[in-house]
């Protein structure tokens, strides 16, 4: 007897391709993608800012530049329904307000830089930018900035704000990173800083949803795969608020920021043997 053939499953039973997650990846790559998730809003919950820079630099390589980036834009779209009324309660609307205008400003040239860029010429820029980013911070760049320059006066705040958001939404991340000397010397104490960073966050990731949704990167597969993500996520940002809230937070970020240089230098490394190969 010759033995009979498999059977499909009938239509109504099969998953629209575009509303698969994360098509063509096995479950060790998708556990990466959760746990990359978990440790961007780890760092998130603890700072109010941050998120994007690990889980970028980790799924670019299973994902893509492109498609990295929009997954984290909308995945933080969703973790500031958990952290905005943590934001709303310690930020200092003085200085945020100035900020905001500025970011949603870089944040269209940027997304426009963003949609432009080829994927090997978009991670060579994306990872440069990160480098750079990281750096200043590292070794007090904006610090100094502030020994020259009034930080706390608006026409100061307003076009530094706007090259943060142009060069976090090329990047895909570390755009805050600009405005962290700003908000340690105009907010006063840790907690106005953190809630400063967040509603920053929240105004920062819904303009460029918003201008993503515009291009076009949105669609059903990054919506459910956000979905997907939202436990890791949720978790993330409850633990680093936990983390934030006993006070040893400073030395995890200059570690955490020495590996995403590490992390960052690797990836300029593919970019470019990418684009001269």
């Amino acid at each position: 007897m010759r033995p009979t053939p498999a059977r499909a499953p009938p239509a109504s039973a099969r998953v629209p391709v575009d509303l698969q997650p994360f098509p063509g990846l096995g479950v060790p790559a998708v556990a990466l993608v959760l746990a990359a998730a978990f440790l961007g809003f780890f760092i998130r919950g603890a700072f109010g800012f941050g998120s994007n820079l690990p889980f970028i630099l980790i799924t670019t390589w299973l994902l893509g530049p492109h498609h990295a980036v929009v997954l984290s834009v909308v995945s933080a779209a969703f973790a500031q329904i958990h952290l905005a009324p943590q934001g709303v309660r310690s930020a200092d609307w003085g200085v945020a307000r100035p900020v905001i205008v500025g970011l949603l400003l870089g944040t269209v040239a940027g997304v426009a830089v963003f949609a432009a860029l080829a994927p090997e010429w978009l991670t060579v820029v994306m990872a440069s930018l990160i480098i750079a980013v990281l750096a200043m911070d590292r070794y007090g760049v904006f610090v100094r900035l502030g020994e020259v320059v009034d930080l706390r006066s608006r026409w100061v705040a307003l076009p530094l704000a706007a090259v943060s958001g142009t060069v976090g939404s090329v990047s895909g991340g570390g755009g805050l990173y600009f405005l962290v000397a700003y908000l340690r010397i105009a907010c006063s104490g840790a907690l106005a800083v953190r809630g400063t960073n967040l509603m920053l966050s929240v105004f920062y990731q819904i303009g460029r949803l918003a201008a993503l949704a515009v291009a076009g990167f949105v669609d059903a597969t990054i919506l459910v795969e956000s979905v997907v993500l939202l436990p890791a996520v949720f978790a993330g940002t409850f633990s680093g608020t936990r983390f934030f809230e006993r006070g040893s937070e400073q030395r995890f970020f200059h570690g955490i920021q020495l590996v995403l240089l590490a992390a960052a230098a690797a990836l300029l490394v593919r970019g470019v043997a990418r684009v001269v190969g």
